[in-house]
């Protein structure tokens, strides 16, 4: 019965008129001609709008802030658009009155809106389009902006994941609606694979009842999966994007997208089909196939089943957070809405427990982190004090101790194994293993030596020390990003080494990334991409080595994860992972 058949179009992030560049963004008729027969085709259009309507708009690209000017909102006529996207990141770059004025625009022309609203009442409710009968339900999630101001009772913005409000939206599509599909927006730009939390969203989204899922920010493809009757794509990469400014390289994965079109025969999923296309500038283009090879390529890379939502950690904790100032707080939540991190390990860089000059002015100083990853409902948050010379170890206030050797000797090292807490100790970067060795023999309580791959070519020294009293633990934070490289590097060429390693002492290692800074350290962009990839080198055959030595332009400088070197994995499995993640950490932190 043709009157059953019914489609419906999701599509990539849309940042209208010139967007990020600088070079011009196309006018909003030519630059939609061409796809406007694709998108006028469907029952129904998505459009997932990052940017708000500005009278005389000036993009800022100096803070990122983007706006469009009233005839871009002709663009949206002309595609057909029946429903607006707004869980966008960039709807809070300006003043609330302008996210009004947008959602008024919207409403002025009959679009369904969802994701977001004039406040939280009506953000958290889904847009619903009716289709010959057919309620077809939309709602979605910004993840990423959980460290800002959503929406809220009086007050315009997106639906933030914070407390029970994605449970509350999807409840409240199910019910709207006779079929729903939802949007995620969060996760790492230019990662084929999807992250922890998209996959958990996606999960329970198809258990409240949605038909499709797609993921709106990660301005690249990425992978998908069949989950029951949906299929989820994790990122369908750019739309209307136009990208970059004339100071940042022009990389071809932003420029490409996919769009998601799903056929319903009644209220069952009958038909998906993924639609290549391109953004060159003047012309949003679907591809032939011949051109479209690629960017398919790039979706089954990361379409890999070892991300499977049952494979996926229902917590992933980093051990080993070091912070420079208070202020790092921000960049660790970032860290964590990207990487799914829902608890840590939290102390001081050793310049900056200097600067702090006491026990209680360093605790000080995480307290105030731990604040602000309370109040954007953080998880665990893990206590590590510093403790230089001529420091005494406080009654109270700590759940670890963090040590560096070369500021330390034994006596000092008992002092504080007595206290019971897990004594965390840093090497120095000239101390080999016989000196630690001689530090820490025969220390009381548990000890974890950070900089696992600093010790890359010495296996059999480190199997050995684990052999010795006292308990002894070793987390996987690299002194440098080159360390972390050379680690990598080390398990490719001496894979049954490390197999016999990991297989005997998976439950003695702990995740950690290192510092929250930059320079030689990992950097807050650098440490989602690394601990992804130690997991992805324990559990995998073979896995993608990130660029570990980009800085802040490796999101949206010359980083490109197409041109990550391949490495072969110790494909491991599963077990071993999960001890890695786990059972170590359970050892030290009771509870």
């Amino acid at each position: 019965d043709p009157h059953e058949v019914r489609s419906v179009l999701l599509t990539g992030t849309s940042l209208l008129g010139e967007g990020m560049a600088d070079e011009g963004g196309g006018k909003p008729a030519t630059l939609v001609e061409d796809i406007a027969t694709v998108t006028q085709a469907a029952d129904v259009t998505h459009l997932s709008v990052e940017n708000l309507l500005r009278e005389s708009c000036q993009q800022d690209l100096k803070k990122w802030r983007f706006c469009y000017d009233a005839p871009w909102l002709e663009a949206l006529d002309r595609l057909g658009v029946d429903v607006v996207d707004l869980t966008g990141n960039h709807l809070l770059d300006w003043k609330q009155a302008d996210q009004l004025r947008t959602i008024e625009a919207y409403r002025e022309r009959d679009l369904a809106i969802f994701g977001g609203g004039e406040d939280l009442e009506r953000a958290m409710a889904p847009a619903v389009v009716t289709i010959r009968g057919l309620r077809i339900g939309f709602t979605g999630i910004n993840r990423l902006n959980t460290a800002s101001v959503g929406a809220a009772p009086g007050r315009p913005g997106p639906l933030l994941a914070v407390q029970d409000q994605e449970e509350k939206a999807l409840a409240q599509a199910a019910l709207a609606s006779d079929v729903f599909f939802a949007t995620y927006q969060g996760g790492y730009e230019f990662s084929a694979d999807p992250w922890p939390d998209m996959v958990r969203y996606a999960e329970r989204a198809v258990a409240a009842g949605a038909l499709g899922v797609a993921g709106v920010h990660a301005h690249a493809p990425m992978g998908v999966e069949v989950r029951g009757p949906a299929l989820v794509a994790y990122g369908l990469g750019n739309f209307l994007f136009h990208h970059p400014v004339s100071t940042i390289p022009r990389r071809g994965i932003t420029e490409t997208g996919v769009l998601l079109r799903t056929t319903l025969y009644g209220r069952r999923v009958v038909a998906t089909t993924l639609l290549p296309i391109h953004h060159g500038g003047e012309r949003v283009i679907a591809l032939p196939r011949s051109r479209g090879k690629a960017v398919l390529d790039r979706v089954q890379r990361g379409s890999q089943e070892a991300l499977a939502p049952e494979r996926v950690l229902p917590e992933l904790v980093d051990a080993n957070v070091q912070l420079s100032k208070p202020a790092d707080a921000k960049k660790l939540w970032r860290v964590a809405v990207r990487l799914g991190l829902t608890s840590v390990v939290v102390g001081l860089t050793r310049k900056a427990a200097l600067a702090a000059a006491s026990p209680q002015a360093a605790l000080d100083l995480v307290s105030e982190a731990q604040k602000t990853w309370a109040a954007r409902g953080g998880g665990k948050f893990w206590t590590a004090l510093p403790l230089l010379p001529g420091w005494e170890v406080p009654s109270e206030g700590f759940d670890w101790l963090r040590i560096w050797l070369e500021d330390t000797d034994r006596s000092r090292l008992q002092q504080a194994s007595a206290s019971g807490q897990p004594l965390q100790v840093i090497p120095g970067p000239d101390q080999e293993i016989e000196e630690i060795e001689a530090l820490i023999a025969g220390l009381g309580g548990p000890v974890v030596l950070s900089g696992l791959p600093r010790f890359h070519a010495q296996t059999g020294a480190l199997a050995a020390l684990l052999k010795r009293p006292p308990r002894l633990y070793l987390d996987t934070a690299p002194p440098t990003w080159q360390a972390a490289e050379a680690w990598f590097a080390s398990m490719e060429t001496r894979p049954e080494d490390w197999r016999q390693f990991f297989t005997q002492h998976a439950g003695r290692i702990l995740l950690a990334s290192g510092v929250v800074g930059s320079g030689r350290e990992l950097g807050w962009h650098q440490q989602p991409r690394f601990l992804r990839a130690v997991r992805w080198s324990l559990e995998r055959a073979h896995y993608h080595q990130p660029q570990l030595d980009q800085g802040h332009q490796g999101e949206w400088g010359s980083y490109d994860d197409q041109q990550e070197p391949t490495r072969a994995g110790l494909d491991l499995g599963a077990e071993v992972v999960d001890k890695v993640a786990w059972q170590a950490l359970r050892e030290l932190i009771p509870g």
